[in-house]
């Protein structure tokens, strides 16, 4: 047993009574990235031990964020990081379950996303469309002027493109319970 503290700028973080045992991965941090990584390589049969200075998760900042999922990205492989998590959280009932708790869920909301551009930013969009394509995000894309034909109370002035999914392939979960259940099934 031994004290584990770590100085990040003005910070400083203690972790007193750590109990050393023989991992392969110590991850510092058990918060839904955490957690997540915890999940990842334990799934690929290594010995994973999470370190967590707030286990209340008061502070954390995962509980207070919306919990989206979402395709719309300018780079390649944030789009393929996008398909693949709404792909992993489609099967969190099967993924996750586990003994003490064999019906996981994340309360998933599948409304999709509707990003706007004026025209200062329309060139930089119509670029990430050809990404979009080229990964089958199932991004649709329209005319600031036809805005209102699909999304009739919004105001399309000085909209010059608009891209959205209707496709169940974008939306947003509840990011406290889907911790718990990475957590559950990582540890």
């Amino acid at each position: 047993i031994f004290t584990l503290e770590f100085l990040c700028s003005n910070f400083e973080y203690k972790f007193d009574n750590i109990e050393l045992i023989m991992d392969d991965v110590v991850v510092v941090g058990g918060g839904i990235i955490g957690a997540a990584t915890a999940y990842f390589l334990s799934k690929e049969g290594r010995k994973v031990k999470v370190i967590e200075r707030d286990p209340t998760y008061k502070n954390a900042s995962f509980p207070l964020s919306l919990g989206g999922f979402r395709r719309q990205f300018f780079q390649t492989e944030n789009i393929l990081l996008g398909k693949f998590a709404r792909e992993f959280i489609f099967q969190i009932p099967e993924l996750l379950k586990t003994e003490k708790n064999p019906n996981p869920t994340a309360s998933i909301i599948t409304n999709g996303y509707l990003l706007m551009f004026g025209p200062e930013h329309a060139e930089e969009q119509y670029k990430a469309l050809e990404n979009h394509k080229a990964c089958e995000a199932g991004t649709k894309n329209i005319k600031g002027s036809e805005l209102t034909k699909f999304f009739p109370y919004i105001n399309s002035d000085g909209i010059e493109t608009a891209t959205f999914t209707d496709n169940q392939s974008e939306g947003w979960i509840d990011p406290f319970m889907f911790h718990g259940a990475l957590k559950s099934k990582a540890m």
